[in-house]
């Protein structure tokens, strides 16, 4: 099998069809930070052509902790209440960016340099079909795909950072549930330095009616390297 066929068989399994028909898509989902007894609730919009949104609002103990914003709108931008003054470093913003471009469902390369069947292995006792690809920045993103389904199992991501270490995170997604006609992960767990968080998805809805404005950068966030 080649690379263009894994990728064929990849957005076939994910409803790539039936989610080129849709303006947009809102995933609502409630998050568990194993580690830091913090739990939060996560709203996450994607509409094409590479316009993202995701915002995530901080609670321990029923206190309000505050909210992420990260946004890309051809711009890569956050906006963190609790620190209004972060910047955002040439590899974070190339992060964002990359998350924007992230989508199981079509059958493209971009934004990624190579890409390239790299070997097939198991995952909880399934078979898998693991595909890498690299960026011209030197990211490194390695897919896991059921060899049956061809529904993605776990993500692997290994990122430049701006302090010149690198990021590694693990994501595993599980309970896939159709929405009209489109594959959806009802349960992601994210392993990385920072430690476990659990997310189970709430609610799914397309085309919602959304701001103009609605994936610009807000007055007070961090735009693409500087504080805007």
């Amino acid at each position: 099998m080649t690379l263009a066929e894994l990728l064929a068989r990849r957005a076939k399994a994910h409803g790539s069809p039936a989610l080129a028909r849709h303006r947009n898509l809102r995933i609502r989902a409630e998050l568990d930070f194993a580690q830091q007894g913090v739990t939060a609730l996560a709203t996450t919009l994607r509409a094409a052509p590479n316009q993202w949104l995701d915002e995530v609002r901080l609670s321990a103990l029923g206190v309000d902790l505050g909210q992420v914003r990260l946004g890309f709108d051809g711009r890569a931008w956050q906006s963190v209440s609790f620190d209004p003054a972060g910047r955002l470093g040439e590899n974070g913003a190339r992060a964002i960016a990359l998350e924007a471009g992230f989508d199981p469902y079509p059958p493209a390369l971009a934004p990624f340099a190579a890409g390239a069947i790299w070997r097939s292995g198991t995952i909880d006792g399934r078979d898998v079909v693991v595909a890498r690809f690299t960026t011209e920045w030197g990211a490194v993103m390695i897919d896991s795909y059921d060899a049956k389904t061809y529904l993605l199992r776990r993500r692997e991501f290994d990122l430049p950072a701006d302090d010149g270490a690198r990021l590694n995170e693990t994501r595993d997604y599980g309970d896939w549930r159709r929405h009209a006609g489109v594959m959806i992960p009802h349960r992601v767990q994210v392993q990385s330095v920072q430690g476990r968080v659990d997310a189970r998805v709430t609610d799914v809805a397309f085309d919602v009616e959304l701001a103009a404005d609605a994936f610009a950068p807000p007055p007070a966030a961090a735009v693409g390297g500087a504080a805007r």
